[in-house]
């Protein structure tokens, strides 16, 4: 039997096609975005931004399952839990958790013809209310005062530290919006192969935003910050990346004289002796190698 509080399990049926796989009320929203964007009024165009929208929708189970959040379709008034909604128009609200007078709030608006989400954040922010799928979210203390439809809540277990709690959203926001960005970057790019969303600038324009800091100040942080990393292994140092691994330069043994052949034309050559050298490396932990085993 299906409990309130289970983690979503969404899987499409043999019988569903794009089409029918979201509800009325996103399959409208999605023809207003064609009207709204220079894509071709066609039908082709609307099974894309389906397909997109369902890659969203998906990411977003994918993350909150992985971070231990539970799917619910109401959080009553008074639930101090950290959450994080997702609204019909593809928008991202992270509601930290409430300690106090209100909550810290995230919104992240991805725009289709956006490189970078447009972020509002409010402090000691006020849910007038429960929180219910399929109504707008009316806030106070925010710059941000009422959302469009509600579509998904993920919450945090009330077992976590609200500490702990208020990381897995930040984590889960990061992941996200740029994960949102770079389904929509193969949307207005369809025949672009490899879509290139983590260049240096794109980062540093999204630290900026997100922080309320210049991109100016953000590259310098950033520029110290690899800096620092790239001086501590000159000098032999084995460099912790979090949850990423290692850095460390290793070192390659000298290598004798040898005879080799040309591959082209199988004359024999000498390769000459190399000396001990050092290798730049890095060691990934094993959260990063088990987070990487679902892609194969």
């Amino acid at each position: 039997m299906k409990t309130e509080e289970t983690q979503y399990n969404g899987h499409m049926k043999d019988n569903e096609t794009p089409q029918n796989t979201v509800p009325h009320e996103i399959l409208t929203h999605l023809r207003g975005l064609i009207r709204d964007t220079d894509l071709p009024d066609t039908e082709e165009s609307l099974e894309l931004l389906i397909r997109a929208w369902t890659e969203k929708e998906a990411l977003f189970t994918a993350q909150t399952v992985n971070l231990g959040m539970l799917d619910l379709p109401a959080v009553e008034a008074g639930d101090s839990r950290a959450l994080l909604l997702l609204t019909n128009s593809g928008s991202l609200i992270s509601l930290y958790s409430q300690r106090g007078e209100g909550r810290d709030l995230e919104y992240a608006s991805i725009n289709l013809r956006s490189d970078v989400p447009g972020i509002v954040r409010g402090e000691k922010t006020e849910v007038s209310g429960s929180i219910r799928t399929g109504v707008s979210l009316e806030l106070s203390g925010a710059p941000l005062k009422k959302t469009s439809p509600v579509y998904r809540i993920a919450v945090c277990s009330g077992d976590l530290d609200p500490d702990e709690q208020d990381t897995r959203i930040r984590e889960a926001t990061i992941f996200l919006t740029n994960g949102f960005v770079r389904i929509n970057k193969q949307i207005t790019n369809p025949g672009e192969p490899g879509v290139d969303h983590f260049t240096k600038m794109e980062i540093i324009s999204y630290i900026a935003g997100r922080n309320g800091m210049s991109q100016k100040a953000v590259r310098q942080v950033l520029d110290d910050y690899l800096y620092m990393l790239e001086s501590a292994m000159v000098m032999g140092e084995k460099v912790n990346l979090g949850r990423l691994g290692r850095l460390f330069i290793d070192t390659r043994p000298p290598q004798k004289a040898r005879v080799g052949r040309n591959p082209a034309t199988g004359e024999e050559l000498t390769i000459p002796a190399k000396p001990a050298r050092g290798v730049p490396k890095i060691s990934f932990s094993r959260y990063m190698k088990e987070r990487a085993e679902p892609l194969k």
